[in-house]
């Protein structure tokens, strides 16, 4: 089967190298950049936890800051690929989401039951899909949220990317993000490439990306039963 990767490359290589691993062939072309932001971060020493719901706030954090840190906090990575990422960087507490930030809630909940005034910190980017802060206000638990990156689209699709639509090379285009789906939407309509979208299916992390995809003509949207690689996955094996 053959792919369109629209990860930015750092996360769109690995994908890319365990797809040909399973025998597809894909396309990578990053649909939006990341760039860290430096802000004054909170001391980690009025800290109780650190919840990560992005790679990309990991690694912007890394870049800012010693994460040594910030090491002896538990931390609560929204997912699979966040909890590796937070392994690489040294972190021993993790406990690990269902892939979705709302699934975090219940389990930030029951960790600090007990706890007196219980602080959080949330490195987050300029869009999110879900606000933990009030549920979890709820409860008596402080979310500081921070904004410490921010999104912008790529520039165009790279030619590869054109023409593997234009010949209906694809079978589908993997979308893991509403707004990664978003821009992708964006640069197709720069392209003039909707009528060839119809034909090519798209394969969404979860049911937000796919609402993100709402107005995108694709020839079918699947939506994977876990929010993370291995449901993206499991759709290509279906």
């Amino acid at each position: 089967m053959r792919y369109l990767i629209t990860r930015p490359r750092q996360y769109a290589t690995a994908m890319a190298s365990l797809l040909e691993g399973l025998g597809n062939q894909e396309i990578i072309s990053p649909v939006m950049q990341v760039n860290c932001l430096h802000p004054t971060l909170p001391h980690a020493a009025f800290l109780h936890g650190l919840v990560i719901t992005s790679r990309n706030a990991l690694r912007c954090l890394e870049k800012i800051t010693d994460l040594r840190t910030y090491h002896h906090l538990p931390l609560f990575a929204v997912g699979d690929n966040s909890a590796q990422q937070a392994r690489d960087f040294g972190f021993t507490k993790i406990t690990q989401g269902a892939g979705r930030a709302r699934d975090l809630v219940p389990v930030i909940k029951a960790a600090f039951v007990g706890t007196q005034r219980p602080q959080i910190y949330l490195p987050t980017g300029t869009k999110k899909a879900f606000d933990l802060g009030p549920p979890l206000a709820q409860t008596g638990i402080k979310v500081i949220e921070q904004i410490i990156y921010e999104t912008s689209p790529a520039n165009n699709l790279t030619s590869d990317a054109v023409n593997a639509i234009t010949s209906n090379w694809l079978d589908g285009v993997i979308l893991m993000s509403p707004q990664s789906a978003k821009y992708f939407h964006a640069l197709v309509r720069q392209n003039q490439l909707e009528d060839k979208m119809s034909e090519i299916s798209c394969l969404c992390l979860s049911t937000n990306v796919a609402d993100a995809l709402e107005q995108m003509p694709c020839k079918s949207k699947h939506i994977a039963r876990e929010a993370n690689l291995r449901g993206i996955l499991d759709l290509m094996a279906r």
